[in-house]
């Protein structure tokens, strides 16, 4: 698929314009999210452990990172991820021999109930699962290193290292937290984004400082580590907006872009607002649409999903999440309380509570299945087959701008898709398919 840039881009080439502006939305929040979390972390670490202002590493992060990214491109931020992949491992290996040689807090035995195995704990098993893999489904920051793979080998091969890597340092930066409330050095009272770091205290009950020569060299790393992850989101937005919007503009239209995007994202940073409430919409949002992202991709089942099935098995989520939180805060006698309470409960303030999460994979796959179901029935046996979402939508005036495809036509050569016209997979397209090896 050479004509592919992005994620939003296959969309469009499997379904249509409707369903490639959906995900470039959902592509673009996310990677913001995820940026604004970046830079609210490495500003957490600088005012909470380091004693200096948030802002002034913020700065230096996200400038720094757009120079070297807008001038080299993909490229550079490859060659750079491998800098920051070893500085990476070194902060993992020399947090673990750190603690290992230094901590000394006795473990209480039975653990308290917060702190041994609990509800919350099992919960967290499914919700942050569903969170990281519906979020890195929807990261062009990922992608794009998808689109660079010289084969497939290098691909499985750098996917299977790369998930090992994560995992393992997942593992031990929460090991690092419980270590750091089990031992006194962190309470609830902490500042969030900064419970690893609280395990290199002198002591416990006093909060964390660079007062040694780990404490420089870990923030020293972690300033490197945040590098990698930014530059990789902002190459990834990069790679979004250009293969959507400014297609056939100049790359200083796409640099621009960006950097109007970090302005708000940088001054929001500085508030310091907890990483995972920041994540937490984005996640949600991501978990309503990966599911049918999925079943789209299956080969041999291309003529059985639509694009009118995604886009409402998508909204199906939405509608799931909200749905549910209205329905755990229904207040009798008072439906606009209950709707708004139900609202912000289901969307920024569940602390990641199962049911959004479940409500969101089970309403966007059932409302998929439905229709595409009802659709292929109809079609089975009557013959009577439809426009699609892009077939009746993108007739409405000023639609094809905001799909960012001024030429669509439905039907048409898919060989369109090279030149920026994408033409649309109706659901009478879908349905005739007529070979699998078509989208191979």
């Amino acid at each position: 698929m050479p004509h592919v840039l992005s994620c939003a881009d296959f969309m469009g080439w499997r379904y249509g314009p409707i369903a490639k502006t959906i995900v470039f939305g959902i592509c673009v929040f996310n990677m913001s999210i995820a940026l604004l979390a970046e830079y609210t972390t490495i500003g957490a670490i600088f005012s909470d452990f380091v004693g200096n202002v948030s802002y002034g590493i913020i700065i230096v992060v996200g400038v720094l990172t757009l120079v070297y990214t807008a001038y080299g491109g993909l490229a550079v931020s490859i060659a750079t991820d491998q800098v920051q992949g070893i500085a990476s491992v070194i902060l993992v290996i020399l947090l673990a021999v750190y603690v290992a040689v230094t901590y000394r807090q006795p473990i209480p035995s039975p653990l308290p109930a917060e702190f041994g195995p609990n509800l919350s704990g099992y919960i967290s098993i499914f919700t942050l699962t569903v969170s990281l893999m519906s979020s890195t489904f929807f990261s062009e920051a990922v992608w794009q290193r998808v689109w660079a793979s010289s084969g497939r080998k290098a691909l499985y091969g750098g996917g299977t290292i790369g998930c090992s890597a994560i995992i393992l340092v997942v593992f031990l930066s929460g090991f690092g937290g419980w270590l750091a409330f089990v031992g006194g050095y962190a309470t609830f009272e902490s500042n969030p984004n900064t419970y690893l770091m609280q395990i290199l205290s002198n002591s416990s009950g006093h909060a964390a400082a660079v007062d040694s020569w780990v404490g420089v060299i870990v923030v020293l790393l972690a300033i490197i580590m945040n590098e990698g992850a930014v530059d990789s989101l902002q190459n990834g937005l990069a790679a979004s907006i250009s293969g959507h919007y400014l297609k056939n503009l100049p790359l200083v239209w796409t640099r621009a872009a960006v950097l109007l995007l970090n302005v708000p994202l940088v001054i929001i940073g500085t508030q310091g607002f907890a990483v995972l409430d920041l994540f937490l919409v984005g996640n949600l949002l991501t978990s309503c649409a990966i599911i049918p992202l999925i079943l789209g991709l299956i080969l041999r089942l291309r003529g059985f999903f639509s694009e009118t099935g995604f886009v409402l098995g998508v909204a199906g989520g939405i509608l799931g999440v909200t749905g549910t939180g209205i329905g755990i805060n229904w207040i009798p006698g008072d439906v606009s309380t209950s709707f708004s309470a139900g609202a912000n409960w289901g969307w920024f303030a569940n602390s990641y509570d199962w049911r959004p999460f479940l409500a969101a994979l089970l309403c966007s796959s059932v409302t998929t299945l439905m229709w595409c179901m009802a659709a292929w029935l109809v079609k089975r046996y009557t013959g009577v087959q439809g426009p699609g979402i892009s077939g009746v939508l993108m007739r409405v005036p000023g639609m094809k701008y905001v799909t960012a495809t001024p030429h669509w036509e439905a039907g048409g050569s898919r060989d369109h898709a090279r030149w920026g016209v994408v033409k649309v997979v109706t659901d009478a397209d879908a349905a005739r398919s007529p070979k699998m090896s078509d989208w191979a």
